[in-house]
């Protein structure tokens, strides 16, 4: 299971390549921007990971080390990374669709 969610964080920024107009470093900076966060959120604790799933910065390690590359620090990064771009479809909570800006929040 762990394999096949490796495979799909990969075919994501293929197909962010391929068709939505990204280069390559922009879809995994937005991979890194996402799984960065998400350890942040969680403190870097194994709490709440979803089945199939492994923590936060070994995805995004996997991810950088499948195309050749080392990933961003990801367990020492302690300020909030300023996401700029919906990192993946979120069609279910706001509707945003990966790779496309997201409005500003309030107060900015």
């Amino acid at each position: 299971m762990i394999m096949r969610e490796a495979e799909a964080n990969r075919r994501g920024v293929e197909i962010m390549v391929r068709f939505g107009g990204m280069t390559e470093r922009e879809a995994l900076d937005l991979y890194a921007t996402y799984f960065i966060e998400d350890n942040r959120r969680r403190d870097g604790r194994d709490a709440q990971v979803l089945f199939g799933h492994q923590m936060p910065c070994v995805e995004l390690r996997d991810l950088w080390s499948s195309f050749g590359l080392t990933a961003p620090p990801c367990e020492a990064f302690t300020a909030t990374p300023e996401i700029t771009h919906c990192p993946y479809d979120d069609w279910m909570s706001t509707g945003c669709k990966a790779g496309e800006p997201l409005a500003p929040s309030p107060g900015r």
